[in-house]
């Protein structure tokens, strides 16, 4: 019976993508939610063929919570890479995409980000190394992303630091959401609120040195962060500080 129920709901599922699909490509429709319906990665593959369609007009698409993987974020990301793709917000949130997920996603907004303006990977599986692509294309001029949503995945403090040093560089996010991952709150803090702060990240690091007096554990987060982002000034600002905590380390 709970097998003949999901091959139900699923062939439910793969009927309205294609609904969608035709109704898409028939009609000047920008907008399109197909969250949680369990589309998968096949769903992601029936979608993705349609994007870059000249009578496709989707701005706007929500496939969150669709269990797509990283195969289904590959299809996908082919699909905004391509010089038709008018998708300005895209949520894929809730689609077990983990860092290969990531590297493809990354590697699209590299070669052509084209429209996308916004991009929620939030509650996924996307760890260091994800993160690192995504920084990496951060620095790049073809990123024209305002909002990234990483919320609820697995990144640590290694994959804050990639962040940052994209951060100095990147002058067009303007809302960076990576609570819930396994991040130092110090530096959850410092760039979650990055985006909006208007002196570069180093500088808002000093500050909050200099001004708030740190524990041990918090200071270590900062020393590891500027060590990896070459902030060679504030190494030196941490270093007598954090001395003088020297039987607490």
């Amino acid at each position: 019976l709970f097998a003949n129920t999901v091959l139900h709901m699923n062939s439910f599922a793969m009927q309205v993508v294609d609904d969608a699909c035709r109704i898409v490509t028939t009609t000047p429709l920008t907008e399109l939610d197909l969250c949680a319906l369990r589309i998968g990665s096949d769903g992601a593959r029936r979608i993705a063929d349609v994007l870059p369609l000249e009578n496709c007009s989707l701005t706007k698409l929500d496939l969150g919570g669709n269990r797509i993987g990283d195969e289904g974020a590959r299809y996908i990301s082919s699909a905004i890479q391509t010089g038709t793709c008018l998708l300005r917000v895209l949520d894929m949130s809730d689609n077990d995409i983990g860092d290969l997920g990531a590297h493809v996603i990354a590697a699209a907004i590299q070669i052509r980000n084209g429209s996308l303006r916004v991009l929620d990977l939030s509650d996924n599986s996307i760890g260091d190394e994800g993160v690192r692509d995504i920084a990496a294309a951060m620095q790049t001029t073809e990123w024209t992303l305002t909002s990234l949503d990483l919320w609820n995945n697995a990144i640590s403090d290694l994959g804050a630091a990639y962040l940052a040093t994209a951060l100095e560089k990147n002058k067009t996010i303007k809302r960076l959401h990576i609570e819930k991952n396994p991040i130092s709150s110090c530096l959850l803090e410092v760039l979650s609120t990055a985006p909006e702060q208007s002196v570069p990240l180093r500088v808002a690091v000093q500050k909050r040195i200099t001004f708030k007096r740190s524990h041990p554990a918090e200071l270590k987060a900062f020393l590891f962060l500027a060590i990896h982002c070459g902030w060679a000034d504030v190494v030196k600002q941490i270093l007598p500080i954090l001395s003088s905590f020297i039987g607490d380390i």
